[in-house]
């Protein structure tokens, strides 16, 4: 082995030494850090701030908030706000911001009540899904109303399971009523017949009997409306059949009209 080659090997053997003892002083280093940021009192949480809950009052966890005051703020342990937030039907999640050195900021997602169930003279609110919210909560602007005979579920549980035919259908309806951009708003739905599902604008009935196109029977149902000035009138819309709905009209005199409306079925701007 020549000399060149045997320097080049102790050269090799010193630049593993250093490798080794700065992997060594940068891992004491992280240590170190480690300790310092989870034991020094200066990274104790010393304010809490909650926003985004409107439905679930701040005095349910009052003291599970005071709780995280005084922990570390890398370390803190939020199994107790989750265990009372979870058990609030309007709650959904929950996000959390550290602030150094002491602040946590936590926001929490609620559910949104967007359907008002009738039943028995008593107002529901339930999410898009049917899940009961609140029991005799006033409805909002905007809302679905709807009107079954289903009985009512306990708290945080769904009136309708996921796949059924009326879950299906109430998601349906809500998500064409939101899209509608027309000034007749449908926003009431009936599902006691499900075989006759009805919904009304004003004093008019609108039948939409099965649960099918429902899409192509209510873009019908506002073009009758509009096509033929019925917004003050009172009557019927029959979409059963919506290749050939029937449209009956109260007339103002005593005898009565009832009208083929077979050339109203031009697409609507519902969407």
């Amino acid at each position: 082995m020549s000399l060149e080659e045997i320097q080049e090997k102790i050269n090799r053997r010193k630049r593993r030494k250093r490798r080794r003892r700065m992997i060594i002083i940068i891992m004491l280093l992280l240590a170190g850090a480690a300790a310092f940021l989870t034991n020094s009192p200066m990274f104790d949480v010393t304010e809490v701030q909650v926003t985004g809950n409107s439905k679930i009052s701040s005095e349910l966890f009052a003291v599970e908030v005071d709780s995280l005051k005084g922990q570390n703020i890398f370390l803190f342990d939020m199994d107790m706000l989750l265990g009372i937030l979870s058990r609030q039907p309007y709650f959904s999640s929950i996000e959390t911001r550290r602030t150094l050195p002491g602040k946590i900021d936590i926001e929490i997602q609620e559910k949104k009540a967007e359907i008002c169930y009738l039943k028995d003279g008593v107002t529901y609110l339930l999410e898009r899904n049917s899940t009961l919210l609140e029991i005799g909560g006033n409805p909002s602007q905007g809302m679905t109303f709807l009107v079954d005979s289903t009985e009512v579920p306990a708290l945080g549980e769904r009136l309708y399971s996921e796949d059924s035919r009326k879950g299906i259908f109430v998601k349906e309806f809500r998500y064409l009523q939101e899209r509608n951009i027309s000034d007749t708003m449908l926003e009431t739905i009936d599902l006691t017949d499900m075989a006759k599902i009805r919904t009304h604008y004003k004093e008019i009935d609108i039948i939409l009997g099965y649960d099918d196109s429902l899409r192509d029977k209510l873009n019908k149902a506002i073009n009758i409306i509009e096509g033929g000035s019925l917004q003050d009138k009172k009557g019927y819309i029959d979409l059963s059949y919506p290749e050939k709905p029937v449209v009956f009209i109260e007339p103002l005199q005593d005898t009565e009209d009832e009208v083929d409306s077979e050339g109203t079925d031009t697409e609507a701007p519902a969407d």
